[in-house]
């Protein structure tokens, strides 16, 4: 038994049996008895009765099921199920099933969690990418991916300009960033802002306007919920609009820019003016 023992390694005759080939397959196909194989399992304290109960034991595609819609990932399953997680791979190629990519298995993960496992899961995220500086090609990628993810604000605020005859899109890709409300024809940017930005992230939007002025594109800053939230519809697209015709007569170097409430008004003053642009006083 020793120069057998020696000659196959009795773990990977294991999983092979895990994977779902009889005894007879692999005896068969690596010139010994079945009877010695079975030794070679006790030998590394693998039951081969027990192993070929574990499939029985499961549905295959209850197994994915869990994988899939459940956003359990193939070790948490291994770890239930008593086999690998090769075996289990397996189990699903032979089934003709896929398994997620990590990226989708993380997105499942984060939807089913509940609120305080969100936040720990976020957490990590930023800790993991804190520091890291990306590529203008992958900031660029990124802006043009989020073309679906309008915000409640602006979806309302471009759902009234069409009505009145402006054509507004949202999340449109301007480089390495996205515009929130996007007008083509005069070019003008609506930035939405329900929150008051902190310190890092206000030099970070001061940075992003001065790219999207550069761009030739006039941008008008719409401050709904703070000091205080304060949100009428209609007056801040009479705002916009009025916004547009101005532009329209004025061609600058680089854009127009404005600030204001969620009421149409113009604060006295706002974190969203910045140095080397200055601000339109009449928005």
């Amino acid at each position: 038994m020793t120069s057998i023992a020696k000659r196959f390694n009795a773990h990977d005759l294991v999983e092979r049996y895990k994977s779902g080939e009889s005894m007879k397959a692999i005896a068969n196909d690596i010139g010994i008895s079945q009877s010695s194989i079975g030794i070679l399992f006790k030998s590394v304290g693998a039951n081969w009765q027990d192993i070929g109960r574990i499939k029985s034991r499961y549905n295959v595609s209850e197994l994915h099921r869990q994988h899939i819609e459940d956003g359990k990932s193939i070790l948490e399953i291994s770890k239930e199920c008593g086999a690998s997680r090769v075996t289990i791979n397996r189990w699903f190629k032979d089934a003709g099933f896929k398994w997620r990519g990590r990226s989708e298995g993380a997105l499942q993960r984060f939807s089913v969690a509940s609120d305080a496992e969100k936040m720990r899961l976020a957490s990590f995220a930023h800790e993991g990418r804190r520091g890291n500086k990306d590529s203008i090609e992958t900031k660029t990628k990124r802006a043009k991916s989020f073309s679906h993810r309008v915000g409640l604000y602006e979806r309302e605020i471009i759902e009234e300009l069409c009505a009145r005859g402006v054509d507004a899109v949202g999340q449109h890709p301007c480089g390495i960033y996205n515009l929130d409300i996007f007008i083509d024809k005069f070019p003008v940017s609506v930035e939405v802002y329900s929150g008051h930005p902190g310190g890092s992230r206000m030099s970070d939007i001061r940075e992003r306007s001065k790219y999207i002025l550069n761009q030739g594109i006039s941008q008008l800053t719409v401050q709904v919920t703070y000091p205080s939230k304060i949100f009428v519809l209609s007056d801040v697209c009479d705002k916009i609009i009025a916004f547009c015709e101005f532009v329209s007569r004025k061609k600058p170097v680089i854009g127009h820019h404005g600030v204001v409430r969620g009421n149409g008004y113009i604060p006295a003053t706002s974190s969203h003016d910045f140095e080397g642009c200055s601000r339109i006083m009449s928005f």
